[in-house]
């Protein structure tokens, strides 16, 4: 899957900054110690879906890795 599949899901939002990865990091663990940067959702103050890729451009073919 690549990002360009993620533009019907508006809900999701992009975190690149390094606080945040570490945050979405600690809370998913060892699955996700390469990724760079995430695509995450949130209801009800957790999250619902994250994706993650590698490096911190979000490229449309840039591929895509659902974790949760």
């Amino acid at each position: 899957m690549t990002v360009k599949n993620l533009e019907k899901n508006k809900d999701l939002i992009f975190l690149c900054d390094s606080q945040d990865v570490k945050f979405v990091k600690d809370y998913i663990g060892i699955e996700a110690e390469d990724f760079d940067s995430f695509f995450v959702k949130i209801e009800d103050g957790d999250y619902t879906e994250i994706f993650g890729i590698f490096g911190i451009v979000p490229y449309l073919e840039k591929e895509i890795f659902q974790i949760i």
